[in-house]
């Protein structure tokens, strides 16, 4: 081997002094992002599941509501088609006696 396969060219030394700055700046930028893998989101996470268990009573209680709601509307309709059964019942039968009299 001769000296001139040990001593680098200055292509190669630029070369090496741009990896070098490559690898410096993707270690710089994966520091922080080793930091937000490492976080603990525990806090984060029971605010989460704390506001939605709110949403889901919220949601949970409109439906109740909304239930009662219906049932006394269609508890109503019934009432009505049941007194307008009865009317029309009523009405046949006096029809009924009219043509039974004539």
């Amino acid at each position: 081997m001769d000296d001139a396969d040990l001593d680098p060219s200055a292509d190669e030394l630029l070369l090496e002094q741009a990896l070098a700055g490559v690898t410096a700046a993707v270690d710089g930028f994966a520091e922080p992002q080793q930091n937000l893998l490492a976080r603990d989101y525990s806090a984060d996470l029971a605010l989460i599941h704390e506001s939605c268990e709110g949403m889901r009573g919220a949601i949970a209680a409109s439906g109740r509501r909304v239930r009662h709601e219906t049932d006394a509307a269609i508890s109503n309709i019934r009432k009505d088609m049941q007194n307008a059964v009865g009317d029309f019942n009523s009405g046949m039968a006096s029809v009924g006696a009219v043509q039974q009299q004539n």
